[in-house]
């Protein structure tokens, strides 16, 4: 698919030798874009993809036992946030210890969150700002997928 594009885009720009290659690109976490993304620009132009932040808290949503009282869903809801807006590396795991104490209180409720986010915290470079190389494009890209999730209700320059 990839040959095709690029062939499109030498055909359109009348440059034989013309090669995209983007500052960025972001991405839900499907492996398979992640994956031809490394076979196509090489190991490092993963450090300029990211994940989509609105997948990230729908994911995050889904999480929430029905059976939850009020006060444990505002309460996940507001360690999700702090851990998604930490800056730095030290405020992630502060609030990702939090998390994991969370969860530990009612095992039996809440035990999905610890595999749930071992897995996001495994892919902390795509979608959280203390750990993306890039934050200044991926904010920007970020801001801009709103507008495809939730209609044309913001404008995002990127």
């Amino acid at each position: 698919m990839y040959a095709i594009f690029l062939q499109v885009l030498q055909d359109f720009t009348g440059d034989s030798c013309y090669i995209f290659n983007p500052i960025g690109w972001m991405f839900d976490e499907a492996g398979g874009n992640w994956d031809a993304t490394k076979k196509i620009f090489g190991e490092k132009a993963l450090e300029r993809c990211a994940s989509c932040e609105f997948h990230f808290y729908q994911c995050s949503n889904r999480q929430v036992g029905v059976d939850w009282s009020d006060k444990s869903k505002y309460t996940f809801k507001r360690l999700v946030r702090q851990i998604f807006e930490a800056l730095t590396p030290h405020r992630y795991d502060v609030a990702r210890r939090e998390l994991d104490k969370f969860a530990n209180e009612k095992p039996q409720k809440r035990s999905h969150i610890l595999r749930w986010f071992k897995w996001w915290h495994k892919r902390r470079k795509h979608i959280f700002s203390a750990f993306k190389s890039s934050a200044p494009l991926i904010l920007s890209v970020n801001l801009a997928e709103v507008d495809v999730h939730s209609g044309p209700k913001r404008v995002a320059t990127i």
